[in-house]
């Protein structure tokens, strides 16, 4: 969890600090870049049973729609 808040606070500051030029500089390219790649960083490193779940809200959501009651 902790590597996560590291990562949210990074790309808080980037955008932040790219949220200040005006124009589109080089800094603000360099800003918004640190913006996105930490996120995709520690998405890649993520292990693979993470969000696995999605299978059984599947099954309840098909069960609870496949009832014609109000």
């Amino acid at each position: 969890m902790f590597p996560y808040l590291i990562v949210f606070f990074i790309s808080l500051f980037a955008t932040h600090n790219a949220s200040k030029y005006k124009t589109k500089s080089l800094l603000f390219y360099i800003h918004s870049c640190f913006t996105i790649l930490p996120l995709l960083i520690i998405t890649a490193y993520r292990d693979a049973t993470v969000g696995t779940d999605t299978e059984n809200y599947i099954h309840l959501f098909e069960n609870c729609s496949s009832y014609k009651t109000d």
